[in-house]
C-alpha cells in the first residue's frame, strides 16, 4: 500500500469513529469506550486538547473584538511628526505601524508613511549633535513632547480597549495548545483511531499559528508530519 493511498484512507477512518464538530467548531473526540484498545495516555490529552481548544477559539475571538476597538481608539498621527519621502531624517523615524506595531504597507508605489519617534529624537539630543541653539536641534526639542504624548496616547488606547491583555491570552493559549498537540505527536498510538486524534492535534497546532505562525505552525508541519506517517505505515503494516 502506497503512502499517498494510506493518507487518503485516514479521513474515512477519523469520519467514520469520530462525531464532527460541536457548534462553536471545536473538534469532537469520541468516548474512550469506543477507543478501549487505544492508549489511555493518548485518549486523556485528546481530552485536553479539546478543553484547550475550546479556551484558544474564545481568546481568539475575544482578540478580534478588542483589536476592533484599538483601532477606532487609535488616535491619528499628528502631522507635525509625519516625514516627507526625501526628507534626510531616517535615524529618528520609523515606518507607520498598525495597533500590533507591524509596519502599516499599501502597495509598492506607497508605503508606509515615516514617523518620528520620541526615542530617535532623544537620541539625537542626548548625543548633542543638534545644539538647542541651530534650528534643527530646536526643531527636535519641539517636536520630542509631541511625540511622547501621540506615543503614550496609542498605548493609552490598546490598555484601554483590552487588546493588550487580550492579545496575550490568545498567545498563551496558542502556546499551551502547542504543548499538549506535540505531546499527542509524541505518545505512541495503537489503533488507526490514535492516529484520527493525532492528525486532529496538528490541524489544532496548526491552525493555532495565526498567533505565533513560526513557532507553532511551520514546526508543526516540519517535526510531526513526518511521526504521523510513520504511526499510519505502521499500523497499517
Amino acid at each position: 500500500m502506497s503512502l499517498l493511498s494510506l493518507f487518503a484512507f485516514l479521513p474515512v477512518v477519523a469520519i467514520r469513529r469520530a462525531p464532527t464538530h460541536s457548534a462553536s467548531g471545536v473538534t469532537v473526540f469520541p468516548p474512550a469506550s469506543a477507543l478501549a484498545s487505544e492508549s489511555r495516555r493518548l485518549l486523556g490529552l485528546a481530552a485536553q486538547l479539546e478543553a484547550i481548544e475550546k479556551q484558544y477559539l474564545a481568546a481568539v475571538a475575544r482578540k478580534q473584538e478588542t483589536r476592533a476597538l484599538a483601532v477606532e481608539l487609535m488616535p491619528a498621527v499628528p502631522d507635525e511628526l509625519i516625514v516627507p519621502r526625501g526628507e534626510s531624517l531616517d535615524w529618528v523615524c520609523e515606518e507607520e505601524s498598525d495597533v500590533d506595531n507591524k509596519e502599516i504597507y499599501v502597495c509598492k508605489d506607497r508605503p508606509a508613511r515615516r514617523v518620528i519617534t520620541a526615542d530617535g529624537l532623544r537620541k539625537d539630543i542626548d548625543d548633542g549633535v543638534y545644539d538647542g541653539r541651530t534650528r534643527a536641534g530646536r526643531r527636535r526639542r519641539a517636536l520630542l513632547p509631541i511625540a511622547v504624548a501621540y506615543e503614550a496616547s496609542r498605548e493609552t488606547a490598546a490598555q484601554a480597549s483590552g487588546y493588550n491583555a487580550a492579545r496575550d491570552q490568545a498567545s498563551d493559549a496558542a502556546k499551551l495548545l502547542e504543548r499538549v498537540a506535540t505531546l499527542i505527536l509524541k505518545c505512541p498510538c495503537k489503533t488507526l483511531e490514535g492516529v484520527a486524534i493525532k492528525a486532529r492535534a496538528m490541524r489544532a497546532a496548526v491552525g493555532a499559528g495565526d498567533d505565533d505562525w513560526y513557532s507553532v505552525a511551520t514546526r508543526t508541519k516540519l517535526l510531526y508530519a513526518e511521526r504521523l506517517a510513520s504511526d499510519i505505515l505502521r499500523i497499517a503494516a
